[in-house]
């Protein structure tokens, strides 16, 4: 399956380069997001440009909470502005429905190929 995934120019540059490695999502029930496996891909689309890099899902794993996918993966990999695991955790909190919905659904990370490097993306799955 593919799935489409607009993003702003920074991440979307970030992603494209390697220097960030995840990527976070709301479950919304209009996406298919949940559904991710394997085998998938994953069309970035820079939102300023157009312009799209294409990833293919490697493998998936599961996060309780935002604390153990920074401290896991790093905040470097997740973040693409230089910040503490602090700051990262508190801007997941500050998206809507993020802070309340982690807890109850967690975090998937996916790992994925971009431009022949391996790197890891993760989508988070919450509700609306």
């Amino acid at each position: 399956m593919h799935y489409l995934l607009h993003l702003p120019e920074r991440s979307w540059k970030a992603i494209k380069n390697g220097k960030k490695k995840v990527e976070g999502r709301v479950f919304r029930h209009t996406t298919l997001y949940h559904k991710m496996k394997a085998g998938d891909t994953i069309h970035f689309v820079n939102e300023d440009t157009g312009e799209k890099t294409i990833t293919n899902v490697l493998y998936i794993h599961h996060y309780p909470d935002v604390l153990t996918m920074l401290e896991t993966e790093g905040v470097e990999n997740v973040r693409s502005g230089g910040e503490t695991i602090e700051d990262g955790i508190k801007s997941y909190h500050s998206f809507t429905h993020y802070k309340e919905n982690i807890p109850k659904y967690g975090i998937q990370r996916y790992w994925s190929k971009t431009n022949n490097r391996d790197i890891k993306l993760i989508i988070i799955f919450l509700e609306d």
